[in-house]
């Protein structure tokens, strides 16, 4: 079973922060743009620490995607 997202007032930027479950749901398929946009919303709202890690690791583990492509795109010639 998908996790759902929780429905949120209108105009809430990130609803992908009022639960866990959102969270890990929204994390899991977004880009490292977004990720990044909740990190910052959360360093200025509510401050979890576990939130604030989980989005980090995403961010990271992004990122380290990114670099090894690059590698190999390199290596590659």
């Amino acid at each position: 079973m998908a996790p759902r997202l929780v429905s949120t007032a209108p105009g809430d930027p990130f609803p992908e922060l009022r639960t866990w479950v959102a969270l890990n749901a929204a994390v899991a398929v977004a880009g490292e743009a977004r990720c990044q946009e909740l990190l910052e919303a959360e360093k200025t709202g509510k401050r979890r620490l576990g939130f604030l890690l989980r989005v980090h690791s995403r961010i990271n583990t992004l990122r380290r995607a990114r670099a090894r492509q690059a590698l190999t795109e390199l290596a590659r010639g």
